[in-house]
């Protein structure tokens, strides 16, 4: 996330960071994340996806 500041400023959504020392904050991300990768295996070219096909994976 070496582009973190320029994210929020293209986009205007929020980046967080787990806070040093919180262990109890990376759970929650590091299983979103191998839920999502059930869909969109590492590597994948996310262009390939309308917004309507990642709402859907999101409301599942």
């Amino acid at each position: 996330m070496a582009e973190h500041v320029q994210l929020r400023l293209d986009t205007g959504i929020q980046v967080y960071f787990a806070d040093p020392l919180s262990p109890w904050q990376r759970p929650s991300n590091e299983n979103t994340n191998g839920l999502l990768r059930q869909y969109f295996p590492k590597g994948t070219d996310m262009h390939r996806y309308s917004a309507h096909d990642l709402e859907a994976v999101a409301a599942t």
